[in-house]
């Protein structure tokens, strides 16, 4: 046990400097470690807003400043001190006990005021309608950019502003848009494209980025494996590569991806600097031209944790979502930061879209939705072979009187009929269609424009 004499101090008193361990229960804040030194002004701020109670700082470990700098271009990431690693959130141990759950749960503040049932599927219908139709246009400007069709710009923009205005939500959730059996190469590459665009947007969200920052991450998202198309087909399912020379070759794909956006005057040099650098890791592990720690664009280790969670999470062998984030948090954290792995935990909750669970009353569901204001109670569908899929309900389990979720199961366990009732592989991950706002509420603001992306 650490002997380190952490002292009381109010909010309004905090600085720039200040190595702070916050006591209040962990969904109360925005941060997902408890203790870290504060780097930014907007690190303040969001304690600040967060009414907490209890605030501690180390006095040996801080060197406050008297005025906040203004935050770097930069997305701050929350630091991870080698001294005290992070407290244990359980969206980075899938693995919890019930009893911790519950634990939990009974903490919980009160749910935000639920939706009709009847509007939440008739919500996620709507998007996994709107996702099916955007990975075909995805599909269609990922091959006119390869082909040098310049339509393939306006295309991109298009999907790119489609992504950024659900983003905008007030929640921000992330669904399981589309369950469906295996699709061509082309259109699965283009589910991967825009489910890494969703991903990036909401953890550009997370970091507050600027308008032209999430912009450029959400663009790079939506492009970054462009460059396999460059590839023989034999090299672009990267979990099959066996061969030294197959992977020498697969890792120029970043490469060849930021040539064929050099050929589009309307493509930022950002954009095309995040695709080239995008499995680049901080700690010059990665590839393709092993740079390391401010070599990297800021924006490109967001990508680069994005692209590998998804290789794990959609193999054949693949564990569940939730057992591949932690895979990625065990293994990735210095590769490509620990603010950026827990930011993507956080965009993903405890519970990502796509997991099978167990709940509390020993029936079987799979996790359809999330979102950062019922961490611990998603929606879901539970299985009924009674009935087919389409006709099942969704199930929000953030309803008062709803049951629980008691742990998380491996898809691999599950009988072969009950994976194929749920619609077999997980492929499809959005922001949902928006709801209505209720009476008196005003709709959500619109996605950030920026005229530094497009000429």
């Amino acid at each position: 046990m650490s002997s380190v004499a952490w002292q009381p101090i109010e909010a309004d008193a905090l600085r720039i400097g200040h190595f702070v361990r916050i006591g209040d229960r962990w969904f109360k804040h925005p941060f997902l470690q408890s203790s870290f030194c504060i780097t930014t002004a907007d690190e303040l701020t969001a304690i600040r807003a967060a009414e907490l109670t209890r605030i501690f700082i180390d006095p040996a470990r801080s060197k406050p400043v008297a005025v906040p700098a203004a935050p770097p271009h930069s997305p701050a990431l929350p630091p991870v001190t080698p001294t005290e690693p992070p407290v244990l959130q359980p969206a980075a141990a899938p693995g919890l006990t019930a009893a911790v759950i519950d634990a939990i749960r009974r903490g919980l503040q009160p749910p935000a005021p639920t939706i009709d049932p009847r509007l939440l599927q008739d919500n996620l219908s709507r998007a996994r309608e709107g996702y099916r139709g955007a990975v075909g246009s995805a599909a269609q400007a990922l091959t006119m950019l390869d082909a040098g069709d310049a339509r393939g710009i306006e295309a991109t923009h298009d999907a790119v502003r489609q992504v950024l205005s659900l983003a905008a939500g007030r929640e921000r959730p992330l669904t399981l848009a589309a369950v469906a059996t295996p699709v061509g190469a082309q259109r699965r590459q283009a589910s991967l494209s825009m489910n890494a665009a969703a991903l990036a947007a909401a953890i550009g969200g997370r970091l507050q980025l600027s308008a032209a920052d999430l912009q450029t991450v959400t663009t790079a998202a939506m492009l970054h494996a462009i460059g396999l198309s460059r590839l023989p087909p034999r090299l672009r399912d990267e979990s099959r590569i066996q061969s030294r020379d197959d992977l020498a070759e697969f890792r120029r794909y970043p490469q060849l991806g930021a040539a064929i956006l050099c050929e589009y005057p309307g493509c930022t040099t950002e954009v095309i600097r995040v695709v080239a650098q995008h499995r680049e890791r901080l700690d010059g592990s990665g590839f393709p031209a092993a740079v390391h720690g401010h070599e990297i664009h800021p924006l490109a280790p967001i990508i680069g944790a994005i692209r590998e969670f998804q290789v794990l999470a959609t193999r054949n062998d693949a564990p569940a979502p939730a057992a591949a984030l932690a895979q990625l948090y065990r293994t990735r954290r210095e590769a490509y930061g620990a603010g950026t792995i827990e930011h993507l935990i956080a965009a993903l909750t405890i519970y990502p879209p796509g997991s099978f669970v167990a709940l509390t009353d020993g029936r079987i569901a799979r996790v359809a939705r999330v979102s950062d204001h019922a961490r611990l109670a998603p929606l879901v569908w539970i299985y009924d072979d009674s009935r087919a899929m389409a006709e099942a309900g969704i199930v929000d389990l953030s309803d008062p009187g709803q049951v629980g979720i008691e742990r998380i199961i491996d898809p691999l366990t599950l009988p072969e009929a009950q994976r194929s009732w749920f619609g077999g592989e997980w492929i499809g991950l959005t922001f949902p269609a928006p709801a209505p706002p209720r009476i008196g509420e005003p709709p959500p603001s619109p996605a950030p424009r920026s005229s530094r992306l497009w000429s």
